[in-house]
């Protein structure tokens, strides 16, 4: 049955488009080609049917299916493959995440001290698995009602606080994790738009000096560093698509030329940017 008057409903201001949904429901044939690059919001997939090949920074070949999920932190370059026929629900947010009323990530920092992050899912307990189920049918009914989103947004991170240890959402959730949320989220929204460490302070508000003691406390790496290492987690995560001109990785990671790019990918990689490329292509077949 679906949903009555719904001329009403999509004349509510509480209407959302498509375009802003908290939630979507999603179906792939297999082959297809899915990807992310947003620069503000954070996403989890809710894998329901089928397997997909996920390529995520300097993960390149990772394998999900069906009762898992995993989360994307703002900034990922991730691009998928659908290796059969998929569905599967994405969360897309764009606040701050509340594990409940009363308890934040900062509560699970802690647990993230000995984190070796490899990316991995999470499996989809049977409360969750029962909770996606009634949110597929709001979302293919079209119930796009931005208070019933918050609703659901709100039940979602309930059921991961109460059904989950500490010490799997420290994991799930590590790329976003640290001391101050507040300082971390300013870096990660910002550093791909900074050439340098004295731009990443400009853009976080901070004084150079005092930015790298509070950055230096936070990631325990300096500025520069760290940009380094990030820098060369998103040229992998270039390189594995053959579609993308080495030339267009120099114009967007500010190379001078083709040699400032072999050095860089010498140094993080031990082999040219052409050489990288070829292992990782390889490798994924």
């Amino acid at each position: 049955m679906g949903v009555f008057y719904m001329g009403e409903h999509t004349a509510c201001s509480q209407y959302l488009a498509n375009i802003e949904l908290d939630f979507k429901y999603v179906e792939v044939e297999a082959g297809s080609i899915f990807s992310i690059k947003q620069k503000k919001e954070k996403h989890i997939f809710f894998f329901l049917e089928g397997s997909v090949r996920v390529r995520y920074n300097e993960f390149p070949n990772k394998v999900f299916g069906a009762g898992e999920m995993i989360f994307l932190p703002k900034l990922a370059d991730c691009y998928g493959e659908a290796l059969t026929r998929c569905k599967f629900i994405v969360h897309v947010y764009r606040v701050p995440i509340r594990l409940c009323a009363k308890v934040s990530l900062n509560s699970i920092v802690k647990h993230a001290n000995h984190v070796q992050y490899d990316f991995k899912s999470l499996p989809i307990c049977q409360l969750l698995k029962s909770y996606l189920q009634l949110l597929k049918s709001y979302l293919v009914s079209g119930l796009n009602c931005c208070n019933l989103h918050r609703i659901k947004r709100e039940e979602l991170f309930l059921v991961l606080r109460t059904h989950y240890k500490k010490e799997e959402l420290a994991q799930f959730f590590y790329p976003m994790l640290g001391k101050s949320l507040n300082f971390r989220s300013k870096v990660m929204a910002s550093y791909m738009e900074s050439r340098t460490a004295k731009d990443l302070a400009g853009y976080c508000g901070y004084s150079e000096t005092h930015f790298n003691d509070v950055f230096i406390a936070e990631f325990g790496d300096t500025p520069y560093t760290w940009m380094q290492k990030q820098k060369a987690k998103h040229i992998i995560g270039r390189l594995v698509q053959s579609e993308v001109s080495l030339k267009e990785i120099i114009d967007e990671f500010y190379f001078s030329s083709h040699s400032h790019l072999n050095r860089f990918c010498n140094k993080h990689y031990g082999a040219t940017a052409a050489q990288v490329r070829m292992n990782l292509l390889s490798e994924n077949q």
